[in-house]
């Protein structure tokens, strides 16, 4: 499987590895602030967030002078920070070309908040965050260089605040603060805004339905690497055949809470078996567990275990296919309560 490289003002090119990533770093090849797509991926990253790359790159990190006290303290320094990016984005047109890491430095409290951010060139603002812009209302544009407050994200687009109004904005567009903190800071925030990220899927395994049954059985658990719990997760199954082609599309909602730095297996919750043979409107449907949810039912209904199964079942007709791959797609995180 491959990785996408978006370098500054260059073409995209494939990697077949991320040991050839740490290569081309230590080769000067790549750079902090370039852009990296993993395989099976649709986000993208900057190449310092990549597991274990930091000690490839070539020099030092960016010296991180800390604020006085407090997440919330300025991190950025607002002159230095316009005259770079003035610099390094007049001739910039495309989107690839966002401020590397080492051409950034870090001042303390004069500066970037840390839900805020840059915009690296004009950027388009629309009233919504659908992927179709077709089908969206343009509010307004955003000039390069301008200091926006990051009010949320959905999807590839974030709801920013500026001088110039508020607007649904794509992230390649963005260059938010919160990147250039300490790890733990910046692990915070990113759950904020793609929490969805940090859910994994592990020890997973799936079993091809046998002759005459259509159900496909699905195994895995799912782990929370952020500080945050995490909920609302939204798991998209996508079943393929030998040739690699897209064969069927599955979606499943799990229900739960998923705590911070932990991880839990999943499975299907069987309808209550009615005794009529028609199906009623208001039977129950299929639904899907954390563990940890069903430990909570069970306090209200110590029967429910009967109706559980270990892994996510779901029939898939009579299609063929020979591989099968799990990705997270939606999650919310869970505010945490303010200590009194």
């Amino acid at each position: 499987m491959s990785w996408t490289v978006a370098r500054r003002n260059k073409d995209k090119q494939t990697v077949e590895s991320l040991e050839k990533l740490k290569e081309m770093a230590q080769k000067g090849q790549l750079v902090r602030g370039d852009l990296v797509q993993p395989p099976q991926a649709n986000d993208w990253l900057y190449a310092f967030e990549l597991p274990g790359m930091e000690e490839s790159f070539r020099g030092p990190a960016p010296k991180y002078v800390p604020p006085p006290s407090g997440m919330g303290k300025k991190v950025f320094g607002v002159g230095l920070i316009l005259v770079s990016l003035g610099v390094i984005y007049t001739s910039v047109t495309s989107w690839m070309s966002l401020a590397a890491y080492e051409d950034l430095e870090l001042l303390g409290e004069r500066g970037l908040g840390i839900q805020e951010g840059m915009t690296t060139n004009e950027a388009i603002a629309y009233a919504g965050h659908s992927k179709d812009e077709k089908n969206l209302t343009q509010v307004g544009t955003m000039p390069a260089n301008m200091r926006v407050q990051l009010l949320e994200k959905e999807g590839d687009r974030f709801l920013i605040e500026s001088a110039k109004g508020k607007g649904w904005v794509d992230v390649k567009n963005i260059l938010p603060a919160y990147l250039f903190s300490p790890k733990e800071t910046k692990d915070y925030y990113d759950t904020i805004y793609n929490p969805h990220r940090k859910i994994q899927v592990i020890n997973s395994s799936w079993e091809r339905p046998e002759y005459g049954n259509e159900l496909t059985a699905f195994r895995f658990q799912l782990q929370n690497i952020s500080p945050l719990a995490i909920t609302d997760v939204v798991m998209k199954v996508e079943l393929k055949d030998s040739n690699g082609q897209l064969v069927k599309e599955l979606l499943f909602p799990i229900e739960g809470i998923i705590e911070a730095r932990d991880s839990v297996k999943v499975g299907t919750l069987k309808p209550p078996k009615s005794r009529s043979r028609k199906r009623s409107k208001s039977e129950e449907p299929t639904r899907y567990l954390t563990a940890a949810e069903l430990d909570r039912l069970q306090k209200r209904d110590p029967n429910i275990n009967a109706r559980w199964l270990d892994s996510i079942q779901v029939s898939v007709g009579k299609i063929r296919y020979a591989e099968a791959s799990i990705k997270i797609i939606e999650a919310n995180y869970i505010e945490p309560e303010e200590e009194e």
